[in-house]
């Protein structure tokens, strides 16, 4: 997988992994949505479009994205950082909303420690069942050029997404100390939108706290299934091996269960920020 950043431990990744299943992207987009193929081999993860044009029967493939609010207290607020884990995870923030390289310090300078949050937070998903007997009614059209990396001797995996944790919009919250935090930057930060005619909203939400709002949700977090693919018949189906999570059951006791999500990053201590080509 190609995780070329990592963290320190921490609630808000603990959370989404948890709960999810799920795997942060050093630059959030908005393309990574439920029913995205991709593929992964090596160090390697790359992008192969809508899993329905993959399949010889379009239009008989027609799942429901649901959507669903996430609330959690890690979401609405991370633990502090110090500016450099803090500058790691905004470095890819900021290429999401194709501001210049400059840009990112100009925000941070005089920060010395952090917190994040994120608002309008909500998860789009795919009910697994009903994935599972689309999947199985249909074929892959083996003619597909896109389908050469899943093929041959040694082919990539082929992964879905099934899950995207997505928001419009992030805070930078200084841990500093310091009541004039980003006053003298926000009007440098503005002009840095207006020439460069992006979209997004800038604006001082508290003393010490500076927002950002795409025109669109961008996905920060994905959860996603591995497809059993035969390139010989096109059968594609979800595959059966499980991984096993942790959950809280009507004693409170805690007990083991099975998910097909796949868990990309078996890093507890260090989680990885995935880079998607």
């Amino acid at each position: 997988m190609a995780f070329k950043s990592r963290l320190c431990k921490n609630n808000t990744t603990d959370y989404i992994r948890e709960t999810f299943a799920a795997t942060p992207l050093k630059v959030p987009e908005a393309r990574m949505t439920p029913l995205i193929v991709l593929a992964s081999h090596n160090d390697e993860t790359k992008f192969r479009g809508e899993l329905k044009f993959l399949l010889k029967d379009t239009a008989a493939f027609n799942i429901g994205i649901n959507t669903t609010p996430v609330a959690d207290v890690s979401m609405e607020r991370t633990r502090k950082m110090d500016i450099n884990a803090g500058f790691n995870i905004l470095d890819g923030f900021f290429k999401a909303l194709q501001f210049n390289p400059i840009t990112l310090g100009l925000v941070l300078k005089g920060v010395k420690e952090m917190s994040l949050s994120f608002s309008n937070t909500q998860r789009n998903w795919v009910d697994l069942g009903q994935l599972g007997q689309a999947v199985r009614n249909n074929t892959i059209d083996t003619g597909n050029p896109a389908l050469g990396v899943f093929t041959g001797e040694e082919p990539a995996d082929m992964l879905l997404i099934t899950d995207a944790i997505v928001s419009p919009s992030f805070t930078i919250n200084d841990e500093s100390g310091s009541d004039t935090s980003f006053d003298a930057s926000i009007p440098l930060i503005e002009k840095i939108i207006a020439d460069g005619k992006l979209g997004v909203k800038v604006e001082k939400t508290a003393k010490t706290s500076i927002s950002f709002t795409n025109t669109i949700p961008l996905t920060f977090a994905f959860s996603c299934v591995k497809l059993k693919y035969h390139p010989e018949t096109g059968s594609v189906s979800i595959m059966e091996n499980v991984t096993p999570r942790k959950s809280i059951g009507a004693n409170g006791q805690i007990k083991e269960e099975t998910t097909p999500l796949v868990l990309l990053d078996d890093d507890d201590f260090h989680p990885g920020l995935l880079s998607v080509d």
